[in-house]
């Protein structure tokens, strides 16, 4: 073994034998700041939502109720609209209406979401009631478990991770009707 072999400073050529770039650092182990941009760049959503957390703390007043802004005019519901308009433009005609008509698919996420959950939730505060917790406390587990989830963060959740989102937007179809019968 030479000199040159000890210290890693064999020509590129050689490099690539061993599995190093260039440089003598190994392949796929970036280091500094390209490690940090490359972990930023993947986990930007959740980077974004602890800035906006953390936004929202240093001032509340911005986008509270009846704040500086009038954030439940202002904000909430174009951003639900423009959030809907941009997925369903993605959406082929031809797929929104196959997941329409998967009724086994919309059976079980109404079941889930309008019976199971909320029963679980109501046991869970039947359980928390006999501790002694507070009952304004336990009466808000019951409600948090009848809930439905947001509709808006169903949709930018599902595309975050890479789902189809027609079922989504059906889903939310369905629940539509419900509420509006």
């Amino acid at each position: 073994m030479t000199e040159q072999d000890a210290i890693g400073t064999k020509p590129a050529a050689a490099n690539k034998d061993i599995g190093c770039k260039g440089d003598g650092k190994p392949l796929g182990q970036d280091t500094g700041w390209a490690y940090v941009r490359g972990l930023a760049v993947k986990h930007w959503f959740i980077l974004g939502l602890g800035f906006a957390i953390g936004f929202a703390a240093a001032v509340p007043n911005l986008g509270k109720s009846g704040g500086w802004i009038r954030s439940e005019y202002s904000i909430k519901i174009p951003a639900t609209v423009v959030i809907f308009i941009l997925s369903g433009i993605g959406l082929k005609t031809k797929v929104l209406v196959t997941a329409s008509s998967q009724l086994h698919v919309h059976a079980l996420i109404q079941g889930v979401s309008l019976a199971l959950l909320p029963l679980i939730g109501y046991g869970i505060a039947r359980g928390l009631w006999t501790t002694g917790l507070l009952r304004p406390l336990v009466d808000g587990v019951v409600v948090l478990a009848a809930m439905p989830t947001t509709v808006s963060t169903n949709v930018v959740y599902t595309k975050q991770v890479g789902r189809r989102l027609h079922g989504v937007l059906c889903y939310v179809g369905t629940l539509c009707c419900y509420c509006c019968s």
